[in-house]
């Protein structure tokens, strides 16, 4: 009998220790969620954003991506940032990456409010977004454009681009060495997508 009751015993111990220790995972897990906040952004595509992507603000990580879906023509990306972390009134979002093929991440635009200033509704989509366009599209306009230009030339026209190519050619005589340092300032500024536009077109005024 008294081996009977020790082991009820055990089996009763052994059931508050699981129920405990549930109880605090998930406390914990509330807990965790209640340190987040959800957003929604409406972007133009998500090409190299997946869930857990980076959510950065002013390049520090603030979060990260949840869900991507499709709603009509655009994505709609979840994510969740800091709740301490405040999105201001006018808030943008696009995405970057470090190199042309790389994962990119989810970079919040606008600094954040001062105390009492407005802020964002976080039960509303961001829509002033923007990503900028795959190395792929890229290549496919300038093919569509070659294309385009073939077929629909007279002899006319073709003789004039001619000329002028000529023309382009001869302007550039002896400048190999010039053009290939702005290449190459081009190359570097690619490797980092943060660097202003207007230095990009200064290198081309270079040209």
């Amino acid at each position: 009998m008294k081996t009977i009751l020790a082991s009820r015993r055990k089996l009763i111990v052994a059931v508050l220790v699981i129920v405990a220790a549930v109880a605090a995972l998930a406390y914990r897990s509330c807990s965790a969620d209640s340190d987040t906040r959800s957003y929604c952004a409406l972007m133009p595509d998500s090409i190299g954003l997946f869930r857990d992507s980076a959510v950065t603000s002013f390049g520090v990580p603030v979060g990260k991506v949840t869900t991507i879906s499709t709603e009509g023509t655009q994505a709609k990306v979840m994510f969740e940032i800091r709740k301490d972390r405040r999105l201001p009134a006018d808030v943008g979002a696009t995405t970057l990456s470090h190199t042309l093929i790389a994962d990119r991440r989810l970079a919040l635009i606008g600094a954040e409010p001062e105390p009492g200033a407005p802020t964002w509704d976080s039960h509303k989509c961001i829509t002033k977004t923007l990503t900028p366009q795959s190395i792929t599209q890229t290549f496919a306009a300038l093919s569509k454009l070659a294309d385009e230009m073939n077929g629909s030339m007279t002899p006319a026209e073709a003789k004039d681009i001619s000329r002028g190519l000529k023309g382009l050619s001869a302007s550039l005589d002896g400048t190999g060495e010039d053009i290939n340092a702005v290449i190459t300032q081009l190359g570097s500024a690619l490797k980092s997508p943060d660097a202003a536009i207007a230095r990009l077109g200064e290198m081309i005024t270079n040209l």
